[in-house]
């Protein structure tokens, strides 16, 4: 099983932006755009969490409920677990067979 990772926090993107500075697709991050929460898992894509609660911290972390699940694009990519302020833990099913670092972080997702 995949270990606890932490995860970045980005700046919200400007009104003409759909993506945040800081922005890259080999780091899980999380953001929010016009008000609405977004994680991003590498290989897994960009999720919006508008069906959970989530609580902003005063360091700017966020701590989300009830669990995050994220079906991948890509086959064995899909990931299953909680954000603790900032903090990804993986549930026992989290799938995540490490194909970002053989194929040297690129994502298609």
């Amino acid at each position: 099983m995949p270990s606890e990772t932490q995860a970045k926090r980005l700046p919200d993107p400007s009104e003409e932006d759909r993506f945040p500075d800081g922005f890259d697709t080999r780091t899980m991050c999380y953001w929010r755009n016009r008000g609405i929460w977004l994680l991003y898992l590498p290989g897994s894509g960009v999720g919006n969490l508008t069906a959970h609660d989530v609580a902003e911290h005063e360091d700017g972390t966020i701590t989300v409920s009830p669990s995050i699940l994220v079906n991948g694009h890509r086959p064995n990519r899909r990931r299953h677990g909680f954000l603790r302020r900032g903090v990804w833990h993986p549930c026992g099913d989290d799938v995540d067979t490490g194909a970002l670092a053989e194929e040297g972080g690129a994502d298609a997702g």
